[in-house]
């Protein structure tokens, strides 16, 4: 839809609706901002009404010409989405790729679908036999070949009803880098005796020709309080006593200003002196109370525990799940038993055969602490040695971190919105649109949030915004990928009724021809002729006088006609009718 003005410009639906396939408003630490399709204005208030600008005005008065198009459709397909899974985004390990294909017609189609790797043609699907307004997925399977941020897009081969939709695009960062701190008590002149080395070997695997998802750091607890901690995502705390009243605190800030804290239990970590810690913390550094320490024994009735339970509702377990043998061959001999029900928010991940939890999270404010109750060493568990434990730690620190396959996708016409928390004076943003022109623009402080916020309204082009804090303390590029609207495929059209009262009080006009506009754009500039109402007038009461005058005139009786002469009576009577 676009509204009129001096070039009476008209806009065209294939639905029959007002939207086009950019038009639809949807929308990143990056944010997308969701919006459902407009309701139906209220009525202003007279105070409010008069408080209108005489711009919003004169807006109102430019109408909208609405074209049906649903005249006669074509057969159209379109990519409707893409869903992108990876066990972590690591360069050389296996990606899927899930496109879904959508028939909008009403009779069974047969098609292509490829992949496209920066530019570059990946694979080709088989045919696809899609039923009529049926869906079918096809996924691929793929691996970049180098670290970074990579554009993607899944294309249908061939011509349709609609060009539009036959691509969906999407974005996918490998090799991030991202900044992870391992703190333990002391490191040792044999690296095999430090309590973190299985952590620091699942963390950073060595990989042939280098390159790593994850960029670790050795620190010692008393690194916490002097340690730029904001410059890690993720802090993985490794059998620490319990800390000083000035780590604690320097600690308890990083969580509640986004950090996330992980405590992996072992002979240094006692009960008591961590729920003291806790408590003088304002309960903001572990995501229970600890209750106390099990050893596997005689006494317990069993030589170990073993892991019972995963919940695959958290994304970084999902995978794990399967086959049950990857992780009931956990073998554990100590832990400590936590009290997930006396923290409000707990949430259990991982439980052995007794019940009692192992695995423990918590969201604290902008942050989140999670509590491994067994050792990542052999004398508590096999944890370390079984084929879990790398995928574990490195699903649950991309988790944390937010960097799980680091994609960001929204709808055409929706902002893109950046957040920078930590900056409290503007700073410039470098956009570049699938168009290829460098915007740079401000930041800008908004109401009730926190530091600085970047908005960009101009997305109405499908393709990828690469945008870059030119300034501050974050710099990192940051891909959109823009896609239209996937409802914009189905074929519904929406009357005219409903559509006029989406508009509120914007005149709406529908065009008469859609074959031929000059009409509907020559009444709007001229108004409407009042001739052919007038001529109609006139014709219904000349038809309807000369209709009233046979009726009413009487007919001549037949002494009348016996005074007219014999051979003249045949044309009386034809004359008196």
């Amino acid at each position: 839809v676009a509204r009129t003005e001096s070039s009476m410009g008209v806009a065209e639906a294939s639905d029959g609706s007002s939207t086009t396939p950019f038009a639809k408003p949807q929308g990143a630490t990056p944010s997308t901002e969701a919006d459902s399709p407009p309701s139906p204005p209220a009525p202003l208030p007279e105070q409010e009404q008069g408080d209108e600008s005489e711009a919003e005005r004169q807006g109102r008065k430019i109408p909208v010409i609405v074209v049906d198009c649903h005249r006669n459709p074509q057969p159209n397909c379109a990519v409707q989405g893409i869903d992108l899974e990876a066990a972590v985004p690591v360069a050389g390990l296996p990606v899927k790729a899930a496109a879904e294909v959508y028939n909008a017609s009403s009779v069974a189609q047969q098609r292509l679908v490829k992949l496209l790797l920066d530019e570059a043609e990946e694979a080709t699907s088989p045919v696809l036999n899609i039923p009529p307004q049926g869906r079918v997925t096809h996924t691929f399977m793929f691996s970049f070949k180098r670290g970074g941020l990579h554009r993607g897009e899944v294309r249908l081969v061939g011509d349709d009803g609609s060009k539009f939709d036959d691509r969906r695009f999407f974005t996918m960062e490998v090799d991030q880098g991202i900044p992870v701190a391992v703190v333990s008590t002391q490191r040792h002149e044999i690296r095999y005796l430090n309590d973190t080395f299985y952590v620091e070997q699942a963390l950073s695997p060595a990989r042939a020709g280098g390159g790593w998802a994850l960029r670790v750091t050795t620190l010692t607890a008393k690194d916490l309080v002097g340690e730029p901690l904001n410059a890690y995502a993720v802090l993985y705390c490794v059998n620490l006593p319990a800390l000083d009243a000035d780590a604690a605190e320097r600690l308890r800030q990083y969580i509640e200003n986004g950090g996330h804290v992980v405590w992996i239990c072992g002979d240094n970590v006692q009960p008591d002196a961590y729920n003291q810690m806790n408590q003088q913390a304002k309960m903001g550094l572990l995501p229970a109370p600890l209750l106390d320490l099990r050893t596997a024994g005689a006494e317990q009735g069993k030589d170990a525990w073993n892991v019972a339970f995963l919940d695959k509702k958290h994304k970084a377990l999902m995978s794990l799940v399967e086959p049950p043998s990857l992780y009931q061959s956990v073998l554990v001999y100590k832990y400590v038993r936590t009290d997930p029900k006396a923290a409000p928010g707990a949430w259990v991940l991982a439980r052995l055969d007794d019940g009692e939890p192992l695995l423990v999270t918590r969201k604290i404010q902008r942050g989140s602490v999670t509590l491994l109750g067994t050792s990542c060493h052999v004398g508590w568990t096999n944890l370390p040695r079984r084929p879990i434990f790398l995928p574990l730690l490195a699903r649950l620190t991309f988790d944390l971190a937010g960097a799980e396959q680091a994609y960001h996708t929204t709808l055409a016409g929706s902002p893109l919105v950046l957040n920078f928390e930590e900056e409290v004076r503007p700073i410039t943003v470098e956009v570049i649109p699938p168009s290829g022109t460098q915007n740079r623009l401000p930041t800008h402080g908004e109401e009730n949030q926190k530091g600085q916020v970047f908005r960009y309204d101009d997305t109405h082009d499908v393709g990828f915004y690469l945008l870059r804090p030119l300034e501050g303390t974050k710099t990192k590029q940051i891909a959109f990928s823009v896609n239209v609207d996937p409802d914009e495929a189905i074929p519904t059209k929406i009357e005219q009724e409903d559509l006029k009262e989406r508009f509120g009080r914007t005149e709406v006009v529908f065009a008469e021809n859609p074959e031929d506009l000059t009409a509907t754009l020559k009444s709007i500039r001229e108004g409407k002729s009042l001739w052919t109402l007038f001529l109609s007038l006139v014709l219904t009461v000349l038809v309807f006088e000369v209709f009233l005058s046979n009726r009413l005139t009487p007919e001549p009786d037949e002494d009348e006609l016996s005074r007219v002469p014999p051979g003249l009576r045949r044309l009386a009577k034809k004359g008196a009718a």
